[in-house]
């Protein structure tokens, strides 16, 4: 399921941090559509829950300046959804219809103006070209990030993509993927993160990723799940969704 929400901010402000707002809006929206299904997705045995979760978003913003610690943004925030899982994508869009405005740490108030269901792609070939509406991000096992002509970028997209769908759907990859850039652009974002603030002291958390066209080669049913999934790392806050170009 693929879905676009459009707010407004009523102080037109956003934390520099923003993705941190919509990923707690979910959890906000999923908790109180269906609790027991809040509590499988992010808790296990009453700690946090490290499964890949089946869900991914970007953020577009409309007649925006970003300063140190904050965004103002004068014009419309389009938020857009894609899962996988109906299940997921059920819940989360039957909350965003009841949902009227959220409050993020009682200083940030995003406004609903919209809610509409956008027509999926359906992967058919095995070599498509696609654009990134958040950037991608990919690590390697020590948490470094990996620049995208780095020989180990592509070996971890296939280590990333193949283990969560093992986990969504009960096998990985059918094909090594292949992925190649077009015309892709590094971003350096930052990223508020409780955990990482308090381990380290520093506020923001720097992620070097990045946006634009690539070609991915792969088994069509696995590059389509990835499609609605995400591709790449720290897909559940609003990085690495893509589209078909």
């Amino acid at each position: 399921m693929r879905f676009k929400v459009v707010f407004k901010s009523k102080n037109k402000k956003l934390p520099i941090g923003y993705r941190t707002l919509f990923s707690s809006m979910f959890k906000s929206i999923l908790e109180k559509s269906d609790e027991e299904y809040f509590k499988e997705v992010y808790f296990y045995e009453e700690k946090k829950n490290k499964k890949i979760k089946n869900l991914n978003f970007s953020v577009y913003l409309q007649n925006f300046k970003i300063g140190s610690n904050e965004i103002e943004v004068d014009g419309d925030i389009i938020l857009n959804i894609t899962t996988p899982d109906f299940r997921m994508g059920i819940d989360l869009y039957n909350g965003l219809v009841k949902l009227k405005q959220f409050t993020f740490k009682k200083k940030y108030e995003l406004n609903k103006i919209s809610l509409t269901k956008v027509k999926e792609s359906v992967i058919k070939d095995k070599l498509n070209v696609f654009k990134t509406l958040s950037p991608i991000y990919i690590k390697d096992k020590d948490n470094n990030d990996l620049d995208i002509n780095n020989e180990k970028f592509n070996k971890e997209l296939n280590y990333i993509s193949d283990k969560y769908l093992k986990e969504f759907r009960g096998f990985g990859l059918k094909e090594e993927l292949n992925f190649t850039p077009i015309k892709m652009k590094k971003q350096i974002c930052k990223e508020e993160i409780e955990d990482f603030t308090r381990i380290t002291g520093k506020k923001y958390l720097l992620v070097k990723c990045y946006s634009g066209i690539f070609s991915l080669e792969g088994d069509p049913e696995d590059v389509d799940i990835l499609l609605k999934s995400g591709l790449g790392f720290r897909r559940s806050f609003g990085f690495s969704m893509i589209s078909i170009v």
